[in-house]
Parts: C-alpha cells; structure tokens; sequence
C-alpha cells in the first residue's frame, strides 16, 4: 500500500497528520470545543488542512455558538440595554464599599461625589446603611469621583441621597 504524501501550495514543504482537539474563538460564546479531529499541518509554513467531515464539525460548534449567545441574551436582557444611575452604595472587588451618585455604563461603573464606607457602624450590615442611612459610629472618608471596571462590580444596593446628607 502506497503512503498518500500531501505537499504545499505555499511553500513545496510536505504536510504531517496531526489528531487533537479542537477549539475554536467565537466573538459571541467565547471558546469552543470542536472535538478530537484528524487534520494536517504543512511543515514549513503552517498551514492547515482539515478534512471535510471536520468542516461540518465546524459549522455544529458555529451554530451551536449562535444558539447559546442568543440564550444569553435573552436571560439577561436588561444587561445590554439599560444604564443604571442614581444614589447608591457600590460594593467592589477587594472589600471596598461606596457610596455615591452612581452610573454604571457598558464597562466602568462611575461614583460620583464618592465616600469610601470605612467603617459601617451597623448591627445588621450594609442593608441597614441603605435603608436607613449612616449611623453615629458609620464612618465616611469623601473622595471625590472612582471609577471602578464593571468586572470588578459585585452588588449595587439603592439608597436616598438625602438619608447621607449630614443636618
């Protein structure tokens, strides 16, 4: 039986089989995983060829790509659509809570006219301080506008500006 040897177009090199598993970048999913696949690499430049039957592995894992963004936004509908703004305590990555005029944008959340809650002085948490506002042993340390990365957002609780306003 005579040994099928496959030479390249680009560079006159010869191709080596190659059997791994696949994964492809989707904009929409992130990274997917085609699967173990049989295909060849040229060994001079590179190049890639993949047999058909892994094309339609492909074009699986690119539809079900379509399928699983449109699942994600249809669950959270309101993340891409809405910007959210208003008098609010911000808690962030790393412990850091603050309170502030507030808006979040597609990737920074902007507080302005900030105060950093260093102290909560609450018996019953942070749910307490947006309820009712800072208590005698709350305490505040202004400092002036932080912009935080959306990724590092943990929770928003709403609150009334005028609760935060000393008398």
């Amino acid at each position: 039986m005579k040994r099928l040897t496959l030479t390249c177009g680009e560079c006159g090199a010869t191709f080596m089989a190659r059997r791994e598993r696949l994964w492809v970048t989707n904009e929409d999913a992130g990274l997917i995983d085609v699967g173990v696949v049989d295909y060849r690499v040229c060994d001079g430049c590179g190049e890639q060829l993949y047999p058909y039957e892994t094309w339609g592995l492909l074009d699986e894992a690119e539809e079900a790509a379509k399928a699983l963004a449109t699942k994600r936004k249809e669950i959270h509908p309101m993340q891409e659509q809405h910007v959210v703004k208003g008098y609010a305590i911000v808690v962030v990555d790393r412990g850091f809570v603050y309170v502030g005029d507030v808006e979040v944008g597609e990737d920074w959340c902007i507080v302005r006219s900030a105060s950093n809650i260093r102290k909560w002085g609450t018996k019953c948490g942070l749910g307490q301080l947006a309820l009712y506002g800072p208590t005698g042993e709350t305490i505040l340390d202004p400092c002036g506008t932080v912009r935080v990365p959306k990724h590092a957002l943990i929770s928003l609780l709403d609150t009334e500006q005028d609760k935060w306003t000393k008398s």
